[in-house]
């Protein structure tokens, strides 16, 4: 955050950019933490077939303002360029957008009244077991989460960030323990 100048923009976490306009084909972006940055966290800025971002979660995220000197991709997720883009957790406490007007998605976790696809959850207090980056539970998803076992199944996402086995239908780049039988959502 404390490089945003006028010569070098504000950046988000993970860009999918391409050289010479060449398009991005089979890009899947998973299981990342990112938080507390001055831009956005994913920018799909190329084109491509078949690129995916799913079980991210994505906190505290565009704590610059939005202009053309400092941020340019405020949002959580922008670009317009990925193909699926679910079973996110997108939250900024200071209201800016989890995406730009070009996504939609689905099965994400966002803030109250703000858009995040269908089938979306809303961010409340019991959303993580902690904020605190300080916590060994920090951004992880506890069992009466509203982002436990309320996603679509993504076979590919098998282990989360921390490489633990998860549950297939967690949202956010930390799933809940395995404890019992797996189970669609109701």
């Amino acid at each position: 955050k404390q490089t945003c100048t006028s010569n070098w923009l504000c950046r988000p976490a993970i860009t999918l950019n391409s050289q010479n306009g060449q398009s991005n084909p089979n890009v899947t972006v998973k299981n990342n933490l990112i938080w507390d940055i001055a831009s956005g966290c994913i920018w799909a800025r190329s084109p491509g077939s078949n690129q995916v971002i799913y079980s991210n979660t994505c906190y505290d995220y565009g704590k610059v303002s939005p202009d053309t000197n400092s941020s340019p991709n405020p949002e959580g997720i922008s670009g317009g360029n990925a193909t699926n883009v679910s079973n996110n957790i997108i939250y900024a406490p200071n209201g800016v957008n989890p995406f730009d007007s070009s996504y939609s998605g689905s099965n994400n976790l966002c803030g109250p009244g703000e858009s995040c696809g269908t089938s979306s959850r809303v961010w409340s207090a019991n959303t993580m077991l902690s904020t605190d980056k300080n916590t060994s539970n920090f951004m992880r998803i506890g069992s009466s989460s509203e982002a436990s076992n309320s996603g679509y199944a993504i076979p590919s996402v098998a282990r989360s960030y921390d490489g633990k086995v998860r549950p297939p239908y967690d949202i956010g780049a930390f799933g809940s323990s395995m404890t019992g039988g797996l189970q669609a959502p109701s």
